[in-house]
């Protein structure tokens, strides 16, 4: 929506390079690694913004 304002009537592209992995669940808790937070979904929006 942000971006929506900001870049109304303008074309715009994104080229990143952003992984967004999926919330750890009971199952993935045997990986025994932490999800960064540079790889939440709110991180990668944040830093598109």
């Amino acid at each position: 929506r942000e971006l929506e304002k900001k870049f109304s009537g303008k074309h715009v592209v994104f080229i990143a390079q952003r992984r967004i992995l999926p919330k750890p669940t009971r199952k993935a808790n045997k990986l025994k690694q932490k999800r960064p937070r540079s790889r939440t979904l709110q991180a990668v929006h944040n830093s598109i913004l």
